[in-house]
């Protein structure tokens, strides 16, 4: 019984020890009472006697027996309590203590028997809710000192299964944040693949090293440092197409398009934007405006690719300068990417009315590398309208040496029906009437004049 009760069983031994004196072997117990002080010696002589006298009027088998039950402790307590409640049955004024005493000895025995087995029974509850406390608390709250508590089968399995519930939770959460990302990172209409996500991210970290590397060094003067450490994933997606996913090559082509924009002074070009924005630059130089970007959702797709509108027909090769059309152009592909940095430019070239006197080769090969090195992927599609038999055969002679992916990106509207062509590509209320839309000119011309490329 006291076994089953663990570590309470030294407490209940405390109504023993308190309502039986005579558990204790040696000491005079009866302090307590001063009416029986001084007489330990002679009740214990007389009661020597007793058990003597006792013993010797018995068998010698009752002897045997008598003393192989004497031989167990709680058999010599027993007669030492009996002893102990003889000399006290004698004493006076011990009031509810002698009452309590002078009950048969067996009844005590089993009355202190079932109370110490009720507390036993009632242990196990108590220890159960100590082991769950120490198992429900945080770990900080646990002294390192305390005594390990094994817990119920029922905790020890909610307990292993816990580590595998939450790691299932934090693999489903982190495959629904990469795919959110995933879903995120779109150029041009087209979703990054698995293979173009480990490739951004490895691309990421070598341009996060190219800054360590070089950004405080004397070639740190040389590029544009700021560019580079505000490149996103998005401007990033670009470059790494046009290699084909080569990551040197991409960081290359990167380090080269950030030495250009240091050396062009294309941060400068931004700041002073009034001179390079649509409305300011044909008005400095005297011309017509050649060149407008359409509304947004311009096309009949509802994609929100910026459309430009280039008027050939009012180009004059000697009009502005080379370096000043560079610029000029430099400047719109660097508001339409900061603009719109998931979306490419869409190119309608406007040729009514447009001859061999308006074309000028000059601008388009010094216009053609920067587009192609530092701008890569920044048009995604080209529109020519209306286009004659002799272009038709120039551009097909042309194709041979093109991939198809530039081929794709080039559309030659021609025929009769090409005004109905076009409006299936553009929405007719943002063409004009020369092209087939609904825009007459004087509203062109008007919107045109408006402040609508800030």
């Amino acid at each position: 019984c006291l076994l089953d009760m663990g570590p309470l069983s030294p407490m209940m031994l405390l109504p023993l020890a308190v309502i039986v004196p005579g558990l204790s072997a040696f000491g005079p117990p009866f302090s307590i009472c001063p009416g029986l002080r001084g007489t330990g010696t002679m009740r214990r002589s007389q009661n020597s006697e007793f058990l003597t006298n006792r013993v010797e009027s018995c068998s010698l088998a009752q002897r045997s027996a008598l003393h192989a039950e004497a031989s167990g402790p709680l058999t010599r307590t027993i007669v030492l309590a009996e002893n102990k409640m003889a000399i006290l049955s004698d004493a006076k004024g011990l009031g509810f203590i002698e009452g309590v005493l002078r009950l048969p000895l067996r009844w005590f025995l089993m009355a202190c028997l079932f109370a110490l087995r009720l507390t036993s029974i009632l242990a196990h509850p108590v220890r159960f809710l100590l082991a769950f406390r120490k198992l429900s608390a945080p770990p900080s709250a646990i002294s390192p000192h305390s005594p390990t508590t094994v817990p119920s089968p029922i905790i020890s399995a909610a307990i292993s299964m816990t580590p595998s519930v939450t790691s299932a939770t934090m693999t489903t959460r982190r495959e629904a944040n990469e795919q959110k990302k995933r879903d995120m990172l779109v150029f041009g209409g087209k979703m990054c693949s698995d293979d173009e996500m480990a490739a951004l991210e490895t691309l990421e970290q070598k341009v996060k090293l190219m800054l360590i590397a070089k950004g405080d060094t004397a070639m740190g003067t040389q590029m544009d440092v700021e560019w580079l450490r505000n490149l996103s994933s998005v401007n990033l997606i670009p470059h790494l197409r046009a290699t084909g996913r080569n990551i040197d090559k991409t960081c290359a082509n990167i380090l080269r398009t950030a030495c250009w924009r240091q050396s062009f002074g294309v941060a400068q070009l931004m700041q002073n934007s009034s001179r390079w924005k649509l409305e300011g630059f044909f008005d400095s130089h005297g011309a017509e405006r050649e060149v407008d970007w359409l509304p947004e959702f311009a096309e009949t797709n509802g994609a929100r690719n910026p459309v430009l509108l280039y008027r050939s027909a009012k180009h004059t090769p000697s009009g502005i300068p080379e370096n000043q059309w560079l610029k000029f152009f430099v400047y719109q592909c660097e508001w339409a990417r900061t603009r719109y940095p998931a979306h490419q430019v869409v190119l309608l070239v406007d040729r009514v009315g447009s001859g061999i006197s308006n074309q000028d080769p000059t601008v388009l090969r010094a216009l053609a590398p920067i587009i192609q090195d530092h701008y890569p992927q920044l048009i995604g599609k080209i529109y020519i309208a209306p286009v004659n038999p002799v272009l038709s055969i120039i551009w097909a002679i042309v194709c041979i040496i093109l991939d198809d992916e530039t081929q794709s990106v080039v559309q030659l509207i021609s025929g009769d029906d090409w005004m109905l062509d076009l409006r299936a590509l553009i929405k007719a209320k943002w063409l004009p009437m020369r092209l087939g839309g609904d825009l007459s000119e004087s509203a062109e011309l008007a919107w045109a004049a408006g402040e609508r490329h800030d």
